[in-house]
């Protein structure tokens, strides 16, 4: 220990440990009282999956049925993708879908190929259900609605749609509420836009299911090979994931009133 107190010395306050002869440096010690440290590895102890983390993926394909080309807004056509129900004791993290639709190659006998994203956006949509509800606050409107006749310049209503907005919006959904998604059906595109990169979740605990369905509201104008749906997160223990929500306390300093 001696030979060590040779070769770092202690700050005074802050405990980091510096080369001897190095000039004193100031640490700035955040409200939480931590400081900034590099781990050894930089970004591989990172990225290394933990053994508790399981990571999991489903993908799902069900070939069409002559529903989707006689469906209507009044009759609209459901297939069920698929159904994912969480073990018990384990948690699932959501992080990403994805739908497809596949067509027929018609250059290579047998072969298979995806349909241009976003294709058939008027005819197909995609239903995401946590348990059989909708997570979020989500509007999608498969059917273009029509601008409020008369308005040119509208002020913001943070929010909350006018009048003459909210029937126009509510005339464009009445294609998609016979299929009971309503406004949360999501439009024919491959994955989700910009939620990806945002820094949260969903999370299902034990004996909760996930399920994927998709929704053809109009008729489908050519044969299609096969529909797709999956999705990607991780299995967690339910135990480890209460150790982590425990550990996760804000770095933040809290004022107490006096």
């Amino acid at each position: 220990m001696a030979g060590l107190e040779g070769i770092f010395n202690r700050g005074p306050v802050t405990g980091v440990a510096r080369p001897a002869g190095e000039s004193k440096i100031d640490h700035t010690v955040g409200a939480s009282g931590a400081v900034r440290t590099q781990l050894a590895g930089g970004w591989l102890t990172q990225l290394a999956l933990h053994s508790s983390l399981q990571p999991i993926e489903q993908l799902y394909r069900k070939l069409p049925s002559d529903g989707i080309y006689s469906a209507t807004p009044s009759h609209p056509f459901t297939i069920e993708m698929g159904t994912y129900t969480v073990p018990a004791n384990m948690v699932l993290f959501v992080l990403d879908w994805r739908f497809d639709l596949y067509k027929p190659n018609g250059a290579i006998v047998g072969d298979t190929r995806p349909v241009p994203d976003r294709s058939w956006s008027l005819s197909i949509g995609w239903d995401v259900l946590f348990s059989d509800k909708h997570q979020g606050v989500n509007n999608f409107e498969i059917t273009p609605a029509l601008p409020p006749a008369g308005v040119v310049d509208q002020q913001p209503n943070f929010g909350f749609p006018s009048p003459d907005d909210a029937f126009t919006k509510m005339r464009a959904l009445n294609t998609q509420l016979p299929g009971g998604a309503g406004g949360a059906m999501l439009p024919q595109r491959h994955r989700r836009d910009v939620q990806v990169t945002m820094p949260f979740t969903y999370i299902l605990e034990a004996n909760q299911n996930l399920r994927m369905r998709m929704i053809a509201i109009n008729p489908v104008s050519i044969a299609l090979a096969f529909f797709e749906a999956e999705f990607s997160g991780l299995i967690v223990p339910a135990n480890a994931f209460k150790r982590f929500i425990a550990a996760a306390a804000p770095a933040v300093e809290f004022i107490q009133n006096p």
